[in-house]
């Protein structure tokens, strides 16, 4: 079995009315998750996040807090069963960035508010993950 590690975050902004909302890629399979990639050779996990969050968004940000990793094995073709883990963690988006699909990898990016978000999140794993990022912001607006 192949192993895979993998960095993203969950991307989040104040919105025009003052609300957080949360950065959301619908990717190739047309489901709505976080963007994430690959951690390279000589990354650490968080410089892979930022990484793969600006070439799949064109979004910058900066690193607020860990929110753990999730664990999934998947079929990866002639490459048999992957063990993938991936490292999350909580982004605020630089101000002023427009969000941009990556052509190819990422069919669309939508902001999203908090509710929405846990809504539209296609997999399960990404729900736990999101809910962690949604106390630490509620928590930091004074909600």
């Amino acid at each position: 079995m192949t192993r895979e590690v993998s960095a993203g975050g969950v991307v989040y902004r104040r919105g025009p009315h003052g609300d957080a909302e949360v950065l959301m890629i619908q990717d190739s399979y047309s489901r709505w998750t976080f963007p994430k990639g690959i951690v390279e050779a000589g990354e650490t996990p968080e410089q892979a996040a930022l990484r793969e969050i600006r070439e799949e968004t064109n979004v910058t940000g900066r690193i607020e807090a860990p929110l753990g990793s999730t664990n999934y094995k998947y079929h990866g073709g002639p490459r048999g069963l992957i063990d993938k883990t991936v490292h999350y963690f909580l982004v605020r988006a630089d101000e002023g960035v427009i969000a941009r699909p990556l052509p190819g990898e990422v069919k669309e990016t939508r902001w999203c508010g908090l509710d929405e978000a846990l809504l539209i999140s296609a997999y399960p794993n990404n729900r736990d993950i999101l809910g962690m990022a949604v106390e630490i912001i509620k928590g930091r607006a004074g909600h």
